[in-house]
């Protein structure tokens, strides 16, 4: 049978241990919960994985620790964001900068980084594990490009001279 017709027919909570069961049937029906012991709560499925679960559930939607996922992934992405706008501001505003491109290629980098993060939350009440597990692979993709590049180029980067020694060369010629 498809992975679509996948319906839960049974919930056991067992009080501070959390769920204890799920037990999972085929049916050619639409999809519903039956609830035990009065359990009261909803579950979001996507239209596209009826049969997989959001992260909430492995939270068991204990509001404190929903919040702290959720307000820490957003400022970890908040973060994120704005330094990739600095770099790509001073990208643009300082073209002069020798290696200038990897500031680019950092900005990318930390936005796709940013981007897993509010991706984390969504996944809290929205079960899009595949588009979150694509989102991941472009990061790493992203992620690995910089670190190669940062690995190439680092020699080349040594050798660009040091302020001071710039502003030493400057004072000679004025002399």
């Amino acid at each position: 049978m498809p992975v679509e017709n996948l319906q839960i027919l049974s919930w056991t909570w067992s009080g501070a241990n959390g769920i204890d069961s799920c037990l999972a049937s085929y049916t050619s029906g639409r999809s519903h919960l039956l609830t035990q012991y009065g359990l009261s709560m909803s579950i979001v499925f996507s239209s596209l994985y009826p049969s997989m679960l959001p992260y909430g559930h492995c939270y068991l939607w204990q509001p404190a620790l929903v919040r702290l996922h959720g307000i820490s992934d957003g400022l970890i992405a908040a973060a994120f964001y704005s330094i990739s706008l600095v770099l790509a501001v001073f990208a643009v505003k300082r073209k002069d900068v020798p290696l200038n491109w990897v500031l680019w290629l950092f900005a990318a980098f930390i936005f796709a980084c940013g981007t897993t993060h509010l991706m984390a939350i969504w996944t809290v009440w929205h079960p899009d594990y595949w588009v979150e597990g694509i989102l991941k692979a472009a990061t790493a993709l992203v992620s690995i490009w910089t670190a190669l590049t940062l690995t190439l180029i680092i020699q080349q980067a040594l050798k660009l001279p040091q302020l001071l020694d710039v502003e030493r060369v400057n004072q000679e010629l004025r002399a």
